[in-house]
Formats: structure tokens, C-alpha cells, sequence
């Protein structure tokens, strides 16, 4: 035991991590995953059941698996809150054609559609985040879907030296997180003028996405810098994990205070 505590201070969390999220690709399905909550509390009336789904969404040239750790954690902790029925990892078709992050968003949409959800969380990394707020911010009041919050980890909102060429060439979507596209410029103005909350995540030593590149200062927009921790490494964190619960725990007061407004309206 004391050997195995050596070993665990000597050994960079960040390797591990790395370590740790590479095995989880590797193995990954590539269909989607859908987590359950044990503990969600099913309203007696269907009209009144008022559900949160969290979906998830990797980033480039990852997989869903990206957030399994994530997920897994987040249900094992005791104080996951019980409207939460459930934990989407999404998959996505056309991987490798060099579609756009609307492709992407679109995507989402029909997968939410299918699915019937009308109130969400949506968690995202690195493009994943900014498929994750286009999608909040411009497809999501057309199909009647409420997101009370997107939570991005290591997403460029203010570009990545990873848009270069010849993979600007071959992806659009690479090609619109350059630092001074178009499709970020509109994206960040309408993030700032948002009601959505943003909670942003950043690392002190990622090599892709800086931390002031990661966070769209807004109203309704925070940022927490983690250290020792990488672009990839991060997924695999237990603080990283703690202050996510400790978002979708605030996130779940503002939801009931909706539903108790909505409820007292009715009577």
C-alpha cells in the first residue's frame, strides 16, 4: 500500500490521464452511450414530468467514450440530482468527411428531437463546446428545446494554433476555430449577449487551446483554470468532476425554482 502511494505521487496526472483516455478511444464503441440516473424521481403525471438530459459531445477526432469517466463519475456521486434522467454520450456520422460545426450541431438537434427532451444540459470538449453553443444558441428555441446551460472544457472560442493548413484544407470545421474566423467572431457576440449560463474549463498545460482562449467573457460566463492537467488528460479528472457536479447542483436550483413559477401559475 505505502509503495502503491509512492508511485501515485511520483507518477504526473497528466500522463495518466493521457494513459487513461487513449485506452478508453481505443475501446470505444462507435455508437453512442446512453448512462441512466439509478436515483431519477418519475413524476406520477407525464404532463408534469419536467426531465433534464445531459448530452455530451467529444471533440475532433475523438470519440463518445471521451466523457464516460465523466459520466460514470458524475452518477456515483451520491448528490446527483435526481430530475436528471439521463447521460448522452453522442456519436456522430460523417466523421472524417470535413464537415462543419453546424453539420455537427445539426446532428445533435435530431438526436434531442428523437429523444423528445425538451429541457437539457449540454456538456462539451474542446469543438465539442462549440458545437455544444452553436447548437444552444441557434437551433435549440427553434425545435422548443430549453438549454439551461452548456459547460465547456478545453473549447476554443477564441481559436486554436491547431487550425492550420493542410487540415484547415480538409476540414471545415478545424478551418472555423482559426483565431480569426468568421464563425467564431458570430458565435462569441451571441454568447456574450446570452442568457444561457456558460461554465468554461481550461488547463494550464494545454498545448491546443490556451486558457484565455477557452472563455467568452459574458453576463452569464465563468472560468475555472485547472493545473496538471492537458487537453485530453482533464477528462479523466476527479476536480474536474467535483466542480461539474457542483454546476449542475446550481444549475438544478434555478430549474426548480422554473418549475415551482410555472406550477403556482397554474393553480
Amino acid at each position: 500500500m505505502q509503495s502503491k502511494g509512492i508511485l501515485k505521487q511520483i507518477q504526473p496526472v497528466g500522463l495518466t490521464g493521457i494513459g487513461k483516455h487513449t485506452f478508453a478511444w481505443i475501446c470505444a464503441s462507435p455508437k453512442g452511450k446512453v448512462y441512466r440516473n439509478p436515483n431519477f424521481l418519475q413524476s406520477e403525471s407525464k404532463e408534469e414530468q419536467r426531465e433534464i438530459a445531459i448530452y455530451c459531445i467529444h471533440g475532433t477526432a475523438d470519440r463518445s467514450s471521451a466523457f464516460k469517466k465523466i459520466a460514470e463519475g458524475l452518477l456515483k456521486n451520491d448528490n446527483f440530482p435526481t430530475n436528471i434522467s439521463t447521460i448522452h454520450l453522442v456519436s456522430f456520422k460523417k466523421r472524417g468527411h470535413g464537415i462543419s460545426i453546424e453539420d455537427f450541431a445539426k446532428q445533435l438537434k435530431v438526436k434531442i428531437q428523437e429523444n423528445q427532451h425538451r429541457d437539457i444540459i449540454l456538456m462539451g470538449h474542446s469543438r465539442g463546446g462549440l458545437v455544444a453553443a452553436y447548437f444552444a444558441e441557434n437551433l435549440a428555441k427553434n425545435i422548443g428545446v430549453n438549454v439551461h446551460s452548456v459547460m465547456s472544457i478545453c473549447t476554443p472560442f477564441q481559436g486554436t494554433s491547431f487550425s492550420i493548413k493542410p487540415l484547415s484544407w480538409l476540414s471545415e470545421s478545424v478551418k472555423e476555430m482559426d483565431e480569426n474566423s468568421q464563425f467564431l467572431s458570430v458565435l462569441q457576440e451571441k454568447i456574450r449577449q446570452s442568457s444561457i449560463e456558460y461554465f468554461n474549463f481550461a488547463v494550464t498545460d494545454d498545448t491546443l487551446v490556451s486558457p484565455d482562449a477557452a472563455y467568452v467573457k459574458g453576463p452569464h460566463s465563468s472560468l475555472v483554470l485547472l493545473d496538471m492537467h492537458g487537453h485530453l488528460s482533464v477528462m479523466h479528472s476527479k476536480r474536474l468532476m467535483e466542480l461539474l457536479q457542483n454546476c449542475l447542483e446550481h444549475v438544478m436550483l434555478k430549474f426548480k425554482k422554473i418549475e415551482r413559477r410555472e406550477i403556482d401559475a397554474k393553480i
